[in-house]
């Protein structure tokens, strides 16, 4: 492998984007794309700058990558068994996709201090998995569990699909899907079945987008997905994605809700915006997408008829310049990260140095994915920042408290 692909490896790993990438070695966009692609090479400088980034030492963009970053037992050299047909996407990018949080999985539920946690969470899944034949079922089981994870009056979807569904949710960069649902006994290698629930999200989407795709994948659990594996970003005619997106509309926008905070935004701010405006504030405080949100609030019957056009057919970007003096994201400040730190220190899966800070780009991405899901604990009335935002202030931090090489003068 040459060292140019590893360090693609170890981006995509952490989530990062080639704009960040290029910033942090002082180079064009279009510069480091073509560095990535081989040509030219990466200087000794830039391995240094990226060594620390990543938390490996400049030697190990040398060595073969299975050796040190492939090798976590049970999954070591393990050979992917899902058939290439079951997936919407080539079976290599498939495969490449779900190892990651697998490997992350079985880590998890291998420590001893996670067994109470791991328990009850594996209970909750099989209690729940294919529960329901219709969504008015499904609907009134999880309403009900919906208020011990309002935050405001917005779901936290993430802790409701974990802890009371007994998920496993990972953040991943992958193409064409938006999220990715595989059931708990799922024979992932040779021998090795998934313990839980696996639900991949695409951490490049926009985090309203992200947070639909874990009431969808969610949705897939509770009905058990019949067609193939991956939700496809575009709209599809699958009748298992439109049940799905059925599911996920209806808890993310339960009605009772949308009512609520659409009167409580007219209110307040009639006076001050238009309609679509209003939406598009409402849709803040639910942390949906407008476009979801005017789809469902003009199904409901709430929107008057002189202003159903306007609200469909507005410029979201627009919107968002007129509103965004009044309505700003929820900010993420750096003690998230060093108190989630300070609690995977706790843990025997999380590997860290007091010295070195994490060792490898597999520890940084649980920093990664605590801090997110803490963050996301914290947004009440304000919406959250997207996970890309967090995933770069994480390694922004690591690098930053715990540098391995001292840049040259």
């Amino acid at each position: 492998m040459k060292i140019s692909d590893q360090i693609k490896y170890y981006r995509n790993m952490l989530r990062l984007s080639q704009d960040f990438m290029a910033k942090r070695i002082g180079v064009s966009r279009s510069a480091y794309t073509k560095m990535e692609n081989g040509t030219p090479d990466f200087s000794a400088g830039h391995l240094r700058i990226l060594a620390n980034l990543f938390k490996v030492s400049v030697e190990d963009f040398y060595k073969p990558l299975s050796v040190k970053y492939q090798n976590t037992a049970p999954l070591q050299h393990a050979q992917f068994r899902i058939p290439k047909d079951e997936f919407r996407i080539a079976g290599a990018e498939s495969m490449e996709i779900l190892m990651q949080p697998a490997t992350e999985l079985f880590v998890w539920a291998g420590d001893k201090g996670n067994s109470e946690e791991f328990k009850r969470r594996q209970d909750r899944a099989k209690h729940t998995y294919a529960k329901f034949d219709t969504l008015d079922q499904a609907i009134q089981y999880t309403q009900p569990l919906v208020e011990k994870h309002l935050v405001g009056e917005a779901i936290d979807i993430v802790s409701l699909a974990m802890q009371e569904f007994g998920l496993w949710i990972s953040w991943n960069l992958f193409g064409p899907y938006s999220g990715l649902y595989l059931k708990a006994g799922t024979e992932i290698a040779d021998g090795e079945f998934l313990p839980l629930p696996i639900v991949a999200i695409h951490s490049g989407h926009p985090s309203e987008r992200q947070r639909f795709s874990v009431a969808h994948e969610l949705g897939h659990h509770l009905f058990a997905q019949k067609g193939k594996i991956g939700s496809p970003t575009k709209p599809s005619t699958d009748s298992d994605e439109k049940v799905a997106n059925l599911f996920a509309a209806n808890l993310l926008m339960e009605r009772s809700r949308v009512i609520k905070v659409l009167k409580a935004m007219q209110d307040f701010y009639s006076k001050t915006f238009d309609f679509p405006s209003i939406v598009l504030l409402a849709a803040s405080h639910l942390q949906v997408s407008y476009s979801a949100l005017s789809r469902r609030v003009v199904a409901l019957g709430l929107v008057p008829s002189d202003q159903i056009k306007p609200v469909l057919s507005a410029k979201v970007r627009e919107l968002e310049l007129r509103v965004s003096k009044k309505q700003r994201p929820q900010p993420f400040h750096v003690q998230v990260i060093k108190s989630c730190e300070e609690a995977l220190k706790k843990t025997t899966f999380f590997k860290h140095d007091k010295k070195s800070g994490p060792m490898g780009p597999e520890a940084i991405r649980f920093l990664q994915d605590y801090s997110y899901v803490e963050y996301l604990h914290a947004c009440k009335a304000k919406p959250p920042l997207d996970s890309s935002y967090v995933f770069r202030e994480v390694v922004q931090y690591v690098e930053d408290t715990y540098p391995n090489y001292v840049a040259e003068t």
